[in-house]
């Protein structure tokens, strides 16, 4: 039994790159702009350029247009999982801040573009795919796979680990919660899909390659892949609001002067009142103290501070127990009471916000000055 005999196994296969194809489409005329939909569109697209490839090499569709299917020079094999890593990271963050420090994650995927280029023009001199066979026989590939699937699953733990970090540090809508559960559930899918396409590759390696058996789980490799894109293809096209939008966004402008008003009623309350110092002041008082609905007050501390209500709060707080450390009316007073007097509410929180916000413990603080 050959590739070519499973005609329906292929067919799936290939209808499986192609929706996933209509999905970028229909997703570029939503959101097309947003850095959101440029990281997806990498995982996607290598995704199902790994669907395509394996399916027209199963019809045996070897050249396109006098081109080999083998030689195009794409490493989708490490940009599945970085596209997919800085998706998860740019749904929570501003355009302007692109992780450009975590860009290394891309070195993989250019030393492999880079090795691509060389075997193709290797194999255009020679006029032939001996290079890519010999590769194949040497267990070249097998390796390849076998560090896509553990680097894939690396990226996959990171992700989840980002999103339980922003969870407890976001107090977030019921709308934004189902975005975050979104989130997690894709990461979770993603570590499970590596993992078991890792663990059938090793399996069918171990098997003897010319059986029914390891044909068959070489197949149900793709079959798992083909799953996992009608899966990502059913929640783009009903429910692709989720897929796009960011956490904590807002399509809400501020003009001059509204922007001015909002920041002279928080100048009021929290600069010149210093409402924070009581220990239950939260986003609901510091809406009636500013006379600004929660929605909107929570939007724009959002968007111009880059942080949420609590957060903004704590700012506050930390910095007014730096003056109070500093204030020599209070040196008889112990960090955990001079903690009170900032508005902290127990000992503990106070010390893991202040080194949050600083760095440091409040002890290694004050034995700094």
């Amino acid at each position: 039994m050959t590739y070519s005999d499973h005609s329906i196994a292929n067919a799936i296969i290939l209808f499986g790159a192609l929706q996933g194809m209509l999905l970028i489409l229909f997703l570029l005329k939503k959101n097309g702009n947003s850095l959101t939909y440029r990281f997806f569109s990498l995982f996607l697209f290598s995704l199902v350029y790994l669907n395509l490839w394996y399916a027209l090499y199963f019809m045996g569709i070897h050249e396109i247009y006098g081109l080999s299917t083998m030689s195009i020079p794409y490493p989708y094999e490490f940009l599945i999982g970085i596209g997919f890593y800085f998706y998860i990271k740019s749904y929570e963050k501003s355009e302007s801040s692109i992780y450009q420090k975590e860009f290394f994650w891309f070195v993989p995927a250019f030393i492999y573009a880079v090795l691509e280029v060389c075997f193709y023009l290797i194999s255009i001199q020679e006029d032939s795919n001996r290079i890519y066979l010999k590769l194949e026989s040497s267990g070249f590939f097998l390796m390849i796979e076998y560090i896509r699937f553990i680097f894939n699953i690396i990226l996959g733990v990171l992700s989840v680990r980002f999103l339980n970090k922003k969870r407890e540090n976001n107090n977030l809508s019921t709308k934004d919660k189902r975005k975050f559960d979104w989130l997690f559930l894709f990461s979770k899918v993603f570590i499970v899909y590596n993992l078991l396409s890792l663990l059938l590759t090793i399996f069918t390696f171990l098997l003897d390659q010319t059986s029914i058996l390891a044909l068959n789980l070489f197949y149900l490799t793709f079959f798992i892949n083909t799953i996992f894109i009608y899966w990502i293809g059913y929640i783009g096209f009903t429910k692709y609001n989720i897929i796009l939008p960011k956490i904590g966004s807002t399509t809400q402008s501020y003009d001059r002067k509204k922007k001015k008003f909002i920041e002279e009623k928080l100048n009021q309350v929290m600069e010149i009142e210093e409402l924070f110092t009581n220990k239950d002041f939260s986003l609901p008082k510091l809406a009636l103290a500013t006379k600004i609905s929660h929605k909107e007050l929570s939007d724009y501390i959002n968007t111009h501070y880059k942080c949420n209500v609590s957060e903004f709060i704590n700012r506050y707080r930390v910095n007014k127990v730096k003056i109070l450390i500093n204030d020599s009316n209070f040196d008889h007073y112990t960090l955990e009471a001079i903690s009170y007097e900032a508005g902290f509410n127990s000992k503990s929180s106070f010390n893991s916000i202040f080194k949050k916000h600083t760095g440091i413990t409040p002890s290694q603080y004050k034995k700094s000055l």
